[in-house]
């Protein structure tokens, strides 16, 4: 499919941007007032004969072979001849479940590296520089390596160590609590 719309406003992204921040379509929708502000934002983006297809995951599409028209990413796409604006930052930090944390006194120290055990994405669940820079603190120490972010969320909720997620996800999940400030990741 081919972007038809040659005069997309960038101010209509804000409906990408809100579904980024979110994680999803409920959550932005839930930001949004209801989700009637979703299909009023549809037009804009592709037009009454278009479909628009929102597709989440860790891997990236080629948008150079038409896989999508618009990508949101959290790191700069390497593919060239792409037009690229930043429509925000995101913050990281370590996150454990509270009962994981309460048991694991080191959670909340630098220790945590040496001392606590450690969640991570594997190479193909891997979405940013987050995994990079744990990876950079921890080495290949990982007690669990997930496929997908949704898969580590889970297993951190569930008590099997820490892991490395942005900010607007691990502090909307109230099993979770942060065990440290922002992370330069």
């Amino acid at each position: 499919m081919v972007f038809k719309n040659k005069n997309l406003n960038w101010d209509d992204l804000r409906l990408f941007h809100a579904v980024a921040q979110q994680g999803g379509l409920t959550g932005a929708a839930q930001v949004a007032g209801s989700s009637v502000f979703l299909v009023h934002h549809l037009d804009a983006l592709a037009g009454r004969d278009q479909p628009v297809a929102l597709l989440t995951g860790a891997n990236f599409l080629n948008l150079s072979r038409h896989e999508a028209d618009i990508g949101i990413r959290n790191r700069t796409p390497n593919q060239p001849g792409l037009v690229r604006k930043r429509i925000g930052a995101v913050n990281f930090a370590i996150y454990g479940a509270r009962d994981y944390c309460a048991a694991h006194p080191a959670a909340l120290t630098p220790a945590r590296y040496q001392d606590c055990d450690w969640i991570s994405l594997s190479a193909t669940g891997q979405t940013g520089t987050s995994t990079d820079w744990l990876h950079q603190q921890i080495g290949d120490r990982a007690r669990l390596i997930c496929a997908t972010p949704q898969a580590m969320i889970e297993a951190a909720a569930s008590g099997a160590g820490l892991c490395v997620l942005p900010r607007f996800i691990g502090a909307t999940d109230a099993r979770l609590q942060a065990c440290c400030d922002d992370i330069a990741a």
